[in-house]
């Protein structure tokens, strides 16, 4: 799982997130049972599909299944 943990989005506009979040999702709602690994980027949501960092990260989940 991937997450970001700063609060700039439409979400955080609407209300409704709380705790830390990426402005679309809470981080503790990427918390899930059975994940084999987690990274926190200090990104927003749109943030992370744009990320380069993110990007290499997903390459280095996809061939090793862990993160770095």
């Amino acid at each position: 799982m991937i997450a970001g943990d700063v609060s700039l989005g439409v979400g955080r506009l609407l209300g409704g997130l709380s705790g830390p979040n990426d402005g679309a999702v809470s981080v503790a709602e990427t918390r899930l049972p059975g994940m084999t690994d987690y990274r926190l980027f200090h990104l927003n949501h749109v943030g992370l599909l744009f990320s380069r960092e993110v990007a290499r990260a997903v390459c280095q989940f996809l061939h090793h299944g862990r993160f770095d």
